[in-house]
């Protein structure tokens, strides 16, 4: 027995569900399959997009880190 018959204050009798908020009973899609849904390419091009990103981002980080402790060479600081 999902619903519990409540009295509100004016005597009406209302009908609550416990726990959902009359949301569909869909599960719930990862983050990644829901960006996949609004972007108009295939799941290997994204694939391959996300991995040139992530491993751009950590040859930045490096370079940035041995920059900032003076570890590069000095013709590296014409970039």
């Amino acid at each position: 027995m999902d619903k519990e018959n409540k009295e509100s204050p004016e005597g009406k009798t209302e009908a609550f569900e416990s726990g959902a908020d009359n949301k569909s009973d869909a599960p719930k899609k990862p983050a990644k399959e829901r960006l996949y849904d609004k972007i108009p390419l295939s799941v290997k091009q994204l694939d391959i997009i996300l991995v040139v990103l992530a491993v751009a981002f950590v040859v930045f980080l490096v370079l940035g880190a041995l920059k900032g402790n003076d570890l590069l060479p000095e013709w590296f600081d014409l970039f």
